[in-house]
């Protein structure tokens, strides 16, 4: 830890945080049985698999004059077609995480898909991309181009591991592309589940980077304009190609909701996990750190990781200060925090 916990306990007594949080594998598990029966035993909900702890923290937080924020991946509020049934049904992390529409977080402020969507007062605003026209079509085609190849790559996986096929999952949204196969029982055979993540994650690397199924050059493949699009993984079996034109970072500058958190004159927790590589969190922090900075305000930002057996970044600029173990950790320190 590279700022002191005394200090940031002092300074959440003398005013109460502003929390600007990532939801999976932060403070949220999806799935986590015993999250989402505690969860609706607290507050009556389903389907929220918030950390019960988290929760019970964001909500005190609020009441006593602070605010959170969250910073997620997923698209806030949207439908998907369930591939059993065929039928259209709620989608993004309000339904999925959160407990829905009659969720108490539901009232919460966020920046949602990667920060393509801004969530203010219920209402959902659009990032736009670049102004560049050209730019723009080169991106919009190449959105397609890996769309297609992470589908194929989808279909793929079903033949080579027939074993895996019921647990495959794809989906596109406006700016990424996922398949992950977060459901395949990899606690009974670490080892398959590793050959297949290793080659979905191939799959997605040579995509971002012009290359055939088999990593050799493909003369077809269309251009990576000026580098936009990366791939990101995730340890629980999830590879995305995602465009930087939009990253959690440039929206939370653009809402003003570092801004504002910052004129607040308390302590600022910035919290995430995926910061190594291209990791999803790492602009935040960043982008964070950076405003932080320009304002000598850097004694109020505290950045949280919860590395969930990640080794810790050190020499990283955007190292973080407190660095916890687990989702339950991070639940335990918030809660503390907002006693």
């Amino acid at each position: 830890m590279f700022k002191s916990m005394d200090n940031l306990i002092r300074l959440c007594k003398e005013n109460p945080p502003c929390v600007f949080s990532d939801l999976d594998y932060t403070c949220c598990l999806a799935g986590n049985t015993s999250y989402e029966r505690e969860n609706e035993r607290l507050f009556g909900i389903k389907k929220c698999f918030l950390n019960p702890n988290a929760a019970k923290a964001f909500l005190n937080i609020r009441k006593k004059g602070g605010n959170v924020f969250f910073v997620t991946g997923r698209h806030w509020d949207s439908k998907r077609k369930d591939p059993d049934t065929k039928l259209f049904i709620a989608d993004g992390a309000l339904n999925d995480l959160l407990g829905g529409k009659e969720s108490p977080f539901a009232k919460f402020n966020a920046v949602a898909g990667h920060g393509r969507q801004i969530v203010k007062n219920g209402e959902i605003r659009l990032m736009r991309r670049s102004s560049d026209r050209e730019q723009n079509k080169a991106e919009l085609d190449f959105e397609k181009f890996a769309n297609k190849k992470m589908r194929e790559a989808a279909k793929q996986i079903k033949k080579l591991f027939p074993d895996a096929a019921k647990y495959v999952r794809y989906e596109c949204k406006k700016n990424l592309c996922y398949v992950n196969i977060i459901s395949f029982p990899a606690e009974q055979n670490r080892k398959r589940f590793e050959e297949i993540f290793e080659w979905l994650r191939n799959q997605a690397l040579f995509t971002v980077n012009g290359q055939d199924c088999f990593g050799n050059k493909d003369l077809s493949a269309l251009p990576n304009p000026n580098g936009m699009f990366v791939a990101s993984f995730d340890q629980s079996g999830s590879a995305e190609i995602r465009s930087r034109s939009y990253n959690k970072g440039k929206a939370l500058l653009k809402s003003g909701f570092l801004a504002d958190a910052m004129n607040t004159g308390g302590p600022i927790l910035v919290c995430g996990d995926s910061l190594a590589g291209e990791g999803t969190d790492h602009d935040m922090f960043l982008a964070a750190k950076t405003l932080f900075q320009q304002h000598n305000a850097l004694d109020r930002l505290f950045l949280i990781q919860v590395l969930n057996n990640e080794p810790e970044l050190v020499f990283d600029p955007c190292a973080p200060d407190i660095a916890l173990s687990s989702a339950d950790e991070f639940g335990k320190l918030m809660l503390s925090l907002s006693e």
